[in-house]
C-alpha cells in the first residue's frame, strides 16, 4: 500500500510540474504572438509604402502643372497636395483620365478635413488617436467624394485629344471652388462660378476669327452672345427660385430616437424635453407658412420696366415657395412630427 501511495504521489507531482511548465509557457506564447503580429504589421506597412512610392512615380509633368496652379489658388504647397493624392490608387486613376483622349473633361482637387490616413495609404501613423481628423488633398470626378471645404476645378473643353506637356497650359483650365455654406445651394455655386470665370472670359473675348470679317459673322457672334446672356439670366432665376423655397428644419437625431414610428412617438409623450423640442419646431414651421401667406397677400409694387418675362419669373418664385411647403408637409418626417403634436392633444394641434 505504501508503494501504491508513493507511486500516486509521484504521479501527482509530475502532473503539477507539467501544469507549471504549461503556465510558464503561455505568457511566452502570447508574447511571441504579439511580436509576430508587430512584425507582420511592419512587413505589411513596408509593402504599402512601396505601393505609395509607385503611385508617386506616376505624378508626371502634366499632373504637376495642374497641382502647381491648384496650390497657388489654395494657398498651400504642391507637396501637400501630392501627399494626399497619392494616398489612393483611385485618385491617381481618376487624375490620369483627365489627360487621356476620350477621357473625362472635369476633375476636382479637394483640400479638406477628413479621417487620418489609414493603413492602405502607405502613410499610416499608429500613434494617432482613433477618430483623428486632418486636412488633406484628394482627387475625384465630383460624384464620388463630397466637397466640404475648398478645392480646385480642373477641366478641358476638348476631350478628343490627349493632354501632354506641350499643350497642358493651353488646354487645361483651373478654377477655385468652395463648398457653399449650409444656407446656400449647388445652383448658387454654379452661378458664382459662371459670373466670376466664364462670363468675363466670354465677354472679354475680342478674337472671334472669321466671324469678325463678315456681316453674317457679326450676326452669328451677336446671336451667340444673346443666347449666352439669356442662359446666364435663366441660371440666376433658377437660383432665385431655389433660394425662395421654404425649408422646414428637422432635428434628425430627435426623429431617429423618438419619432421613427407611431409607437415610439407615443412612448415619448411623457418626456418633457422631447415635448418642448418637437412643439418648438412645429411652431417654427407654422410661422414660416404664415410668412409665405402674408407675403403673397401683400400689394405688389413694380416699376415701369416690369414686363412679361419678369412676371413669369415672379410667379415661378411664388410657385417654388408653395410647392416646397407642400412637399415637406407630405414627407414622412413632417407627418410624424404632426402625429406627435396631435397625439399630445395640445392647442397647437388645432392650428
Amino acid at each position: 500500500m505504501e508503494d501504491g501511495d508513493s507511486g500516486s504521489q509521484t504521479s501527482n507531482i509530475k502532473e503539477e510540474f507539467a501544469k507549471e511548465r504549461i503556465r510558464d509557457r503561455k505568457p511566452k506564447s502570447r508574447a511571441i504572438s504579439v511580436t509576430q503580429s508587430k512584425l507582420n504589421l511592419r512587413a505589411q506597412m513596408k509593402l504599402l509604402e512601396e505601393d505609395r512610392q509607385d503611385r508617386e512615380s506616376q505624378i508626371g509633368s502634366v499632373h504637376r502643372y495642374i497641382l502647381d496652379s491648384a496650390a497657388l489658388l489654395l494657398g498651400v504647397t504642391v507637396d501637400e497636395l501630392v501627399e494626399g493624392i497619392i494616398d489612393s490608387d483611385s485618385y491617381i486613376e481618376t487624375f490620369n483620365t483627365l489627360f487621356q483622349p476620350g477621357g473625362r473633361c472635369v476633375g476636382i482637387i479637394h483640400y479638406q478635413m477628413g479621417d487620418a490616413p489609414d493603413l492602405w495609404t502607405g502613410r499610416y501613423n499608429p500613434t494617432l488617436p482613433k477618430g483623428t481628423k486632418i486636412k488633406s488633398a484628394a482627387f475625384s470626378s465630383g460624384d464620388s467624394l463630397a466637397l466640404t471645404d475648398m478645392g480646385v476645378l480642373a477641366y478641358r473643353l476638348n476631350a478628343k485629344k490627349p493632354i501632354e506637356t506641350k499643350n497642358v497650359a493651353d488646354d487645361i483650365y483651373v478654377q477655385a471652388i468652395f463648398a457653399s455654406p449650409p444656407e446656400k445651394t449647388v445652383c448658387d455655386t454654379i452661378v458664382r462660378l459662371l459670373e466670376t470665370s466664364i462670363v468675363p472670359a466670354i465677354h472679354g473675348q475680342s478674337d472671334w476669327g472669321e466671324l469678325n470679317k463678315t456681316e453674317p459673322g457679326h450676326f452669328k457672334r451677336n446671336q451667340f452672345l444673346d443666347k449666352f446672356d439669356r442662359f446666364i439670366h435663366y441660371m440666376k432665376e433658377i437660383r432665385n427660385n431655389v433660394d425662395a423655397r421654404v425649408t422646414f428644419h428637422v432635428d434628425d437625431e430627435l426623429f431617429q430616437n423618438y419619432l421613427h414610428s407611431p409607437a415610439a412617438a407615443k412612448q415619448a409623450l411623457s418626456q418633457v424635453d422631447v415635448y418642448k423640442a418637437i412643439h418648438s419646431q412645429v411652431r417654427q414651421w407654422i410661422r414660416q407658412m404664415n410668412h409665405v401667406i402674408v407675403e403673397r397677400n401683400q400689394l405688389r409694387r413694380e416699376d415701369d420696366s416690369f414686363g412679361p418675362f419678369k412676371e413669369l419669373d415672379y410667379w415661378r418664385r411664388e410657385l417654388a415657395k408653395f410647392e416646397s411647403v407642400i412637399e415637406q408637409i407630405k414627407s414622412k418626417k413632417c407627418h410624424m412630427y404632426i402625429f406627435y403634436v396631435m397625439a399630445s392633444k395640445c392647442d397647437l394641434g388645432k392650428v
